[in-house]
């Protein structure tokens, strides 16, 4: 018999669901709101009152078991009969509301009320729909009925047999998944040197549903070593659905194109490759309402027929296939492709639509329970800083001030009220400061909360019912405040709120300093999570803040590439620090012009930032036959193209690209075979002193382990060995690393590469460089 598992959310909103998308009246804040006001609701009931009541079945139906479960928002006992109580808020008229969605409403409580008078064996039930206002919590709307147990019954099938007709697509395509999965083969003639063995160790970990942290060398084909038996674990782990996760558009292109492969080598999924919403939004406003945009109208009413239509015909969905549809059908691209992900069996996007407490795809996860999901997690680095920007954001104090002068003829008192309450909150606050920054104490504060949340809901009235005075700043801080709320009802201990003045404006910022406890929430709910990277070194390091343990499996590989293709020089005499930067241009600039006359090549040299760069090219003897080009800070997809054009293979003069580390060309690139030879690395990468790096290293002084290398130094050896591994990506490849720095005298600095470069040998002057890279390249 097939299983059927669902939330009676996912039932009852597929099937009943109906109108357009309004982020005036549906959004996150009006939602965190509706959970604030259940709560308060809530919490004045009576003893007869039980309140979030959990509620399952398992139903057996026309050859299919269900297993349904949710949480009833409350349940009345202690009369004639129990009532289903099923609480919803909102910004509009509640009389309005009800009359738009009563189906959508009533359905979700007509299921609990089936499943309650099924455990419990009762032959009447009541249902009530209770209506708040979130601008005025004392206006209701109440709207009573009851029901039999065989009305309720007949109801409750009726919605099975509607979700049917539309699984049996899906019933059909697992069926050929699993079956084409076991029959899966590798899709290379051979392996790479490593390759079997990762494949080995990401396989097992999601037969034992676990996690794994893997360290591998650039070039041994990770993305297909973890995609190839996360497909096979379709058929022999009962997993049915992948997320391959990563921040590059490069990555995920890489992954696209390994799925493609394995569909050729007999794999039948279907794969989706999530984009952003600016890049799809086809009106390019964002403001998503039936008034302004088109393809926000009736939108519940067609998404049901296009994700059918989507499922029927498409195997392979990227960007160009969503836009066809939205066009056709007059339908949102974003959410289309969200809906659609659902029912895809691969799905490939960046990082936050997994971890990301505002973006993540709750419609994967509203069951608390663990689910048969893996999460490939690739360039896995990246995740530390990227998640605690996730739960990190700010408000600043002149876009408020600016909106109160833009608000000064418009009629909304109310609005303009709390607008100047919050602005007159910050600015008693900045007064008192003595320094810059001004750090608050452990809690978020109750009375600037309060404040906030007064804005918002009188921010969502202008939205729905003042839409001439929204302009394009309104929106802005709409979305700033929301975030806030949103992130500060995360705050704990791993969470900072601070003041901070600058250049006469005044900002309030809540900083997340160790996200490892909220990715530790959302990797309990997936079957397996593997990261894996180039650069996972301290592993101990990447392991804790990543939300693993002691007992967390890893694996670090070896590179298979010969050791003496690769020469690393560590030039030792230069101090790259703030202080000593004026006086180490130009031996940069020497020790750059040293390395490049050698050999005719294409070469990078990364430095710690743009302004380094530009000080020390500035200096640089511009060699005939030499091309210079730079990294810029404002490039787009076409530069960057263009940028990296330059590096072809077998070249007749020399390219230099002055890049910066971290960026875009520090990692991600395949420069493969000659198209690179060289890379220079200015610097350990470290991250400049900062207030909010500070915190992060007295948190883990805290913690009693070395702050100051959980906040600067750890994030800059991963820099600089990603940078490094641009050079050497196959056994054929020939290059050399030069590392710049006085600070590699350091231990710390010596055993990292010593470990990551065996042929490496410290040179303190331009002769001895230049003797050492004529050797190598005569050999």
């Amino acid at each position: 018999m097939k299983e059927i598992v669902l939330s009676v959310h996912g039932l009852v909103d597929f099937l009943l669901r109906r109108g357009s998308i309004d982020n005036r009246i549906y959004n996150n804040a009006s939602m965190a709101e509706g959970t604030r006001i259940h709560l308060r609701y809530q919490q004045i009931q009576n003893d007869n009152y039980l309140k979030e009541e959990e509620l399952k079945i398992d139903y057996e139906y026309k050859d299919f078991l269900f297993h349904l479960s949710g949480r009833a928002d409350g349940i009345i006992i202690g009369n004639k009969y129990p009532i289903i109580d099923e609480i919803k808020s909102t910004v509009i008229k509640l009389e309005d509301f009800y009359n738009e969605q009563k189906e959508w409403h009533l359905g979700q409580a007509l299921v609990y009320a089936f499943i309650y008078a099924s455990e419990n064996e009762l032959d009447k039930m009541g249902v009530r729909l209770t209506y708040i206002s979130q601008l005025d919590k004392e206006d209701k709307l109440i709207m009573n009925f009851t029901y039999s147990f065989d009305e309720l019954k007949a109801y409750f099938e009726d919605l099975l047999d509607k979700y049917l007709d539309f699984y049996k697509i899906i019933c059909e395509h697992d069926e050929r998944r699993i079956a084409t999965s076991s029959n899966l083969e590798f899709p290379y003639k051979n392996y790479r040197n490593g390759q079997r063995e990762l494949a080995k160790f990401v396989y097992g970990a999601i037969l034992n549903e676990d996690s794994l942290f893997v360290e591998a060398p650039t070039g041994i084909g990770k993305t297909m070593s973890t995609l190839f038996p996360a497909c096979k674990s379709f058929a022999t782990a009962g997993t049915s659905k992948i997320f391959y996760l990563s921040a590059k558009n490069i990555a995920k292109e890489v992954a696209y194109d390994a799925c493609k492969k394995l569909l050729e080598n007999g794999l039948d999924s279907k794969v989706i490759k999530l984009t952003s919403k600016e890049k799809l939004c086809l009106t390019g406003k964002r403001n998503c309402n039936p008034d302004e945009c088109p393809f926000a109208l009736n939108y519940y009413n067609k998404i049901q027929d296009v994700i059918r239509l989507i499922l029927k015909n498409e195997t392979t969905i990227d960007d160009s296939i969503i836009l066809e549809y939205a066009n056709k059908y007059e339908i949102c691209p974003f959410e289309m492709q969200l809906d659609v992900s659902l029912y895809i069996d691969i799905i490939i996007c960046d990082y936050n639509y997994i971890f990301d407490p505002l973006v993540y795809l709750k419609r994967y996860f509203e069951l608390e329970q663990k689910t048969p999901y893996v999460a490939l997690i690739d360039e896995s680095h990246n995740l530390v800083d990227r998640s605690r920007d996730m739960y990190s954001t700010f408000i600043d104090l002149s876009s408020l001030v600016l909106l109160q002068k833009q608000f000064k003829r418009n009629k909304h008192p109310r609005f303009k009220r709390a607008l100047k309450k919050l602005i007159l909150y910050i600015q008693d606050v900045a007064i008192d400061m003595e320094e810059d920054y001004l750090l608050l104490s452990n809690n978020f504060p109750d009375e600037f909360y309060d404040l906030l949340e007064n804005y918002f809901k009188q921010a969502q009235d202008i939205l729905k019912n003042y839409s001439d005075y929204v302009s394009d700043l309104f929106t802005q801080v709409f979305v700033d405040i929301n975030r806030l709320l949103k992130i500060s009802d995360f705050y704990n201990s791993y969470f900072k709120c601070y003041f901070q003045k600058e250049n006469d404006d005044v900002f309030v910022h809540i900083r997340c300093v160790d996200s490892s406890i909220l990715l530790e929430h959302t990797l309990k709910k997936l079957k397996a999570s593997i990261f894996f990277s180039a650069t996972l070194t301290p592993m101990d390091y990447y392991v804790k803040c990543l939300g693993g343990n002691e007992d967390t499996p890893i694996l670090k590989l070896e590179s298979p590439f010969p050791k003496k293709n690769c020469l690393t020089l560590i030039r030792n005499d230069i101090s790259t620090r703030y202080k000593d930067r004026t006086n180490s241009y130009l031996d940069i600039a020497r020790t750059i012009e040293e390395t490049i006359c050698k050999k005719v090549g294409n070469y990078l040299v990364f430095f710690s930032s743009y302004q380094y760069l530009e000080n020390v090219f500035e200096k640089i003897n511009f060699l005939p036959n030499v091309k210079y080009i730079k990294q810029t800070r404002d490039m787009d997809d076409t530069q960057r193209h263009l940028f990296l054009n330059n590096f072809i293979e077998e070249p007749s003069l020399t390219t230099v690209g002055f890049a910066v580390l971290g960026g875009v060309f520090s990692e991600g690139i395949d420069l493969n075979k000659d198209k690179l030879i060289g890379a220079i690395i200015v610097g350990v990468g470290i991250p400049q002193i900062s207030f909010e790096r500070n915190l992060i290293k007295s948190y883990y002084d805290e913690q009693e382990l070395n702050g100051y290398d959980y906040s600067y130094v750890n994030p800059g050896i991963t820099k600089i060995i990603q940078a490094a591994g641009r050079v050497i990506r196959s056994e054929n490849d020939v290059g050399i690393v030069v590392f710049i720095d006085d600070r590699f005298k350091q231990f710390k600095y010596q055993d990292i590469l010593k470990k990551e470069y065996r042929n490496s040998y410290f040179v303190s002057n331009l002769n001895d460089l230049g003797r050492k890279l004529e050797d190598f390249w005569k050999r």
